[in-house]
């Protein structure tokens, strides 16, 4: 069985093996471990394999996965923006840069390793 966890934050699946309430506890805590707080939302019960016709095929986008508003299922919310790039203040430094001093400095500091 597996089980897809509904949170306004996102989703999470987790495959319970045998189906049982003591499976389900300790998937729960394992979600609330990982500082999710899943254990307390809503939630849906898939056979393993029916599972997949209720899942967007594009998992490029899960992070905008959220509960089907009109059935059962996850679809892609368009309205929840993209994440930052982890080196978006970097690159932003690297596109104001207006001369090559500039450039160079920021060149240094990526080099070192320090961040921006």
């Amino acid at each position: 069985m597996k089980r897809i966890w509904y949170d306004p934050a996102g989703i999470a699946i987790t495959h319970i093996p045998n189906g049982s309430i003591a499976d389900l506890d300790s998937e729960g805590r394992k979600l609330l471990a990982a500082g999710r707080s899943y254990a307390a939302a809503s939630h849906e019960d898939f056979e393993d394999n029916e599972i997949l016709t209720f899942l967007p095929p594009d998992r490029t986008q899960r992070h905008k996965w959220r509960k089907n508003p009109i059935g059962r299922g996850v679809i892609i919310d368009t309205t929840v923006p993209d994440p930052p790039h982890p080196q978006q203040e970097l690159l932003s430094q690297v596109v104001q840069a207006d001369t090559v001093p500039e450039l160079k400095a920021i060149l240094v500091k990526l080099i070192k390793g320090e961040r921006a």
